[in-house]
């Protein structure tokens, strides 16, 4: 709904504002992935296969420096996109107005503090944070390099896009929830040193996102179609 609401508030302030914000989203959402779902999922992962091996001291050390992790994630990334934000929003074809307005936005988003945190409880993390750290910088990735490629078109098309590209990132909050839930249960379970039962559980919540998903494409696909066809023959 925030990502939805959001995209609501700004368009009301006009066009140039959409195509700022089009231009900082993708970045925000990168951060955001790494260090809540690629990090966080790590986290998960690990609490849950130590309390499932009915460690629950563990589990908690764990907990507290997965925070530290996910922080330390989050401010580092943030101050990277601050100092590259400029650049990159030029390079994606943005007019100097434009650009400020970007950088106005994406201030209090990449904002953060420091953290530390001890290497020996956070390896139990990183050895599932990092590999998931691959699929955000791929699927934002891909975003950014389309917002640039619509900044070519001028400002309209940046913010057309930039509206586009909002809901297909509704589907993180579903892929978010499906994922917690399926990384503790599945954590636990090879805790136990249940894999049997851990498979299984994967398998069914991969079909279940996947189906869950496939509806969530096919609603707007189908009402495009169907305004696409009454606008067609309306012209007729």
């Amino acid at each position: 709904l925030t990502i939805a609401y959001d995209g609501y508030i700004v368009a009301r302030l006009g066009i140039e504002a959409l195509a700022a914000v089009a231009l900082v989203f993708p970045l925000s959402m990168l951060m955001v992935q790494l260090s809540r779902a690629a990090m966080g999922g790590g986290v998960s992962s690990a609490v849950a296969r130590a309390l499932g091996a009915g460690s629950p001291a563990r589990a908690a050390s764990v907990a507290w420096h997965g925070v530290m992790i996910e922080i330390a994630m989050g401010v580092s990334i943030g101050v990277v996109l601050l100092v590259a934000g400029p650049w990159m929003y030029r390079a994606m074809g943005a007019v100097p107005s434009i650009v400020t307005m970007a950088q106005m936005y994406a201030l209090p988003i990449f904002a953060g503090a420091i953290a530390t945190w001890d290497a020996s409880a956070a390896r139990d993390v990183l050895k599932v944070g990092l590999p998931a750290s691959v699929s955000p910088f791929i699927s934002n990735g891909n975003i950014i390099v389309l917002t640039g490629y619509a900044g070519t078109f001028g400002t309209v098309a940046l913010a057309g896009y930039g509206i586009g590209a909002r809901l297909e990132y509704l589907l993180i909050p579903l892929a978010f929830g499906f994922g917690a839930a399926l990384l503790s249960m599945v954590g636990r379970n090879i805790g136990a040193g249940q894999q049997a039962r851990a498979a299984t559980i994967a398998w069914r919540g991969s079909l279940m996102v996947g189906t869950t998903f496939l509806v969530y494409a096919l609603v707007p696909a189908v009402a495009f179609m169907r305004g696409a066809w009454d606008e067609s023959t309306s012209d007729r």
